[in-house]
């Protein structure tokens, strides 16, 4: 049932415009994630060790949150800098367009974007979930406006353009 949802969004998103089929979905998911019965709306607690070390462990001194995150920023950067993929994401963002002229399949790469994007925020809620040693549907909704302050203040431009992560 979950896989056959998750191929009906996944649908929906190729054939529609995606900031917009995005943020419905994230609102469905969540009123979904309400009316399972099985979560209800309800926290759960208690994880293992191993779980809550990817929060709150060391190694060598350093918390593993800073390592998780140097890690996922040198690959995203890598990714970015030497990869058709992270060119091709660059031009998109500087003009949909030309690139589009230039022969790039705009959708595919948009696709790939957002997966990544889904990637990282699930690398995200892992560590949050080990640092709090409890998860509930709601944990991230107040960090939504914060993190697109954080990323236009970080000098994210929001018209696109050229960027980088190194």
């Amino acid at each position: 049932q979950a896989l056959l949802k998750a191929g009906a969004r996944g649908y929906v998103l190729k054939k529609s415009s995606f900031a917009g089929v995005a943020q419905a979905v994230r609102c469905a998911a969540r009123g979904e994630s309400y009316l399972d019965p099985a979560l209800a709306g309800y926290v759960i607690a208690g994880f293992p060790d191993f779980i809550r070390f990817i929060g709150n462990g060391l190694v060598l001194g350093i918390p593993m949150p800073i390592i998780v995150f140097s890690v996922a920023t040198a690959a995203i950067s890598i990714v970015l800098n030497m990869t058709t993929l992270g060119f091709n994401i660059y031009m998109i963002g500087s003009n949909p367009t030309a690139s589009s002229f230039s022969g790039v399949n705009n959708r595919a790469v948009l696709i790939k974007t957002y997966l990544i994007s889904g990637l990282y925020s699930g690398i995200a809620s892992l560590i949050m979930i080990s640092r709090f040693n409890s998860v509930a549907t709601g944990y991230g909704s107040s960090y939504l406006l914060i993190t697109i302050l954080a990323s236009v203040l970080g000098g994210t431009s929001t018209i696109g353009g050229f960027g980088r992560i190194s």
